[in-house]
């Protein structure tokens, strides 16, 4: 976390600008949750990519999801919304469902997917590319699952 965050957080609530962050939620303490809701912060967009397994490997740190989901439960806790974001790539397509129910567990209101960038010298080459078609597919699957749920 930048140590001048809620310097930079005290600045816009100032300014009246609407902030919204994006964080892998591994830094969010209860503490630190209820310093970004006094400063403005009234949603968070929290990277979650698969189960916990998937998801550790993907950011290479054996506690990342665990902390991630108790960075979604203290924000919720401290009055903050949280959006999910999963990036879609080979590796984690067919855990969406699971990251899915793990964040509205954890306390999540939204759950948005986006597309994997890949490394610009592979190109669609990129083993963790999802082609359009492929995306297609994962959207239906989420509409699917909207349909079902409830």
């Amino acid at each position: 976390m930048r140590r001048d965050l809620f310097d930079i957080l005290d600045y816009t609530k100032e300014k009246n600008v609407s902030t919204r962050l994006l964080t892998n939620g591994t830094l969010i303490t209860l503490k630190k949750a209820k310093e970004l809701e006094k400063r403005g912060i009234k949603r968070l967009q929290i990277s979650i990519d698969g189960n916990k397994i998937i998801h550790n490997n993907i950011r290479q740190r054996a506690y990342a999801f665990d902390r991630a989901m108790q960075g979604i439960t203290n924000s919720r806790e401290a009055g903050i919304g949280v959006t999910i974001s999963f990036t879609a790539m080979q590796s984690n397509k067919n855990y969406i469902e699971q990251a899915i129910k793990d964040s509205i567990e954890a306390g999540a209101e939204m759950f948005g997917i986006q597309s994997y960038v890949p490394n610009p010298k592979m190109g669609a080459k990129d083993p963790e590319f999802i082609d359009s078609k492929g995306l297609y597919e994962i959207y239906c699957f989420q509409r699917e699952l909207d349909k079902n749920s409830c």
